[in-house]
């Protein structure tokens, strides 16, 4: 599969909206 430069840069910001939205969870598993 091919990405394109504009596609890699929404790639990127989702996956960083992703972290952001599961850090509080990896937080209270890393907690226990």
């Amino acid at each position: 599969m091919r990405y394109g430069g504009g596609n890699i840069l929404i790639l990127r910001i989702k996956i960083a909206l992703y972290a952001k939205q599961k850090q509080p969870v990896t937080r209270i598993l890393s907690g226990l």
